[in-house]
């Protein structure tokens, strides 16, 4: 059909930019796109096309050309540079035939662990994907310098939120923002601009998600997000351990700072990848390296959580968070010992302090181990 055919020149326009699949089509692709749907408009339907498929064709199209007096080429100016693997790349899978300068030869096929790319990928396409992200740096450089921080809290019988603050604050976070349930007792000394009073109740996971919504729209060139609970501890001097230690995998989902005392591996220190799905527990503090908080807000799991889970989908953070690792290919990690203590069952100081159940840690001593020395 005469209008798919195009010059060579316009071929090569349209490999200079990103491979386009389907439901995603390039400028380039998406111009043609909005021709051959005009044709089929202008005649009625063609065989096998309703005006109605024609007109939904040419919206898609219209949705990926660029704007008259704009940037010509936007894709290429937002994507990330191409520095190996993404961040979402898994496993070997096969090969498969793809066309070449040289004909059809046969790529190397990876899992994609990107919720709206498909199953499988080739390195070809990473290199123009407008999803691409860059791995995660894990030679000790320092990687993490900018950190995004967020505190939520809710009315308690006895009061935790001001020790967590001041515990928080020797730890390297003497700033964090703070998100408040109706009704909550906030420290006399908590600078305004740094809370937010929900207006109604929102619960424990719409809290959480809302928050960390909150700290990609405010910080969205963040190294880190970190989430805290209002009734945590923390090793002191932690933010400096984990500008020392971060990442402990180029590919993961959370950092989790509290180590439950059943899941604490115990048989030497650092941190360790543990696959707990729904089984995670623990969600006092939680790291999101930048690419994984933004990838967890747009999961369709993550999102349907609140409309469809148990309990109404008030609570059960730490096993969305667990299983969401699990479905997306991104390890869940742990450190031991426990970089923080759950103190939610006392009314006393630190040293006094009464946990309860396998919520505490059962190797915390508010020190950040051995591991900066090693």
């Amino acid at each position: 059909m005469a209008l798919a055919e195009v010059e060579r020149n316009v071929c090569d326009y349209c490999c200079t930019q990103f491979e386009p699949r389907p439901g995603l089509p390039n400028p380039m692709v998406a111009s043609l796109l909005y021709r051959v749907a005009a044709h089929a408009i202008s005649q009625g339907g063609l065989e096998g096309v309703t005006v109605e498929d024609a007109e939904a064709l040419q919206r898609l199209a219209i949705s990926h050309l660029p704007i008259e007096g704009t940037d010509p080429e936007p894709y290429q100016k937002q994507r990330t540079p191409y520095a190996g693997p993404c961040f979402f790349l898994g496993r070997e899978t096969g090969s498969r035939e793809c066309e070449s300068c040289r004909g059809k030869v046969r790529r190397k096929t990876f899992a994609c662990h990107h919720e709206q790319l498909g199953d499988e990928t080739v390195i070809k396409e990473c290199q123009r994907c407008p999803a691409y992200e860059r791995r995660l740096a894990t030679d000790g450089a320092r990687s993490v310098t900018h950190w995004a921080v967020a505190v939520t809290t809710a009315p308690r019988k006895e009061a935790t939120l001001e020790l967590s603050l001041e515990s928080l604050a020797r730890a390297g976070w003497a700033q964090p923002l703070v998100f408040a349930e109706p009704g909550t007792d906030l420290p006399a000394g908590l600078e305004p601009e740094r809370i937010t009073r929900r207006r109604r109740t929102f619960g424990a996971w719409p809290n959480f998600f809302a928050t960390l919504t909150e700290l990609c729209l405010l910080e969205p060139k963040a190294d880190a997000y970190l989430l805290c609970q209002d009734d945590v501890l923390y090793a002191e001097g932690l933010r400096d351990y984990l500008e020392d230690q971060l990442w402990p995998a180029e590919t993961l989902g959370v950092v989790s700072l509290h180590t439950a005392s059943h899941q604490d591996r115990g048989d030497r220190e650092g941190f360790f990848p543990a696959d707990l799905g729904w089984d995670a527990w623990g969600a006092q503090a939680y790291v999101f390296p930048n690419a994984a908080a933004r990838a967890f807000l747009r999961n369709v799991s993550v999102v349907n959580h609140r409309h469809r889970g148990p309990r109404d989908g008030l609570c059960n953070v730490d096993s969305v968070v667990g299983q969401w690792c699990r479905d997306s290919g991104l390890d869940y990690y742990l450190h031991t010992p426990s970089l923080t203590q759950h103190v939610g069952d006392t009314s006393t100081l630190w040293e006094n302090a009464r946990t309860k159940g396998r919520r505490i840690a059962a190797t915390f001593n508010g020190e950040v181990g051995r591991a900066r020395s090693e």
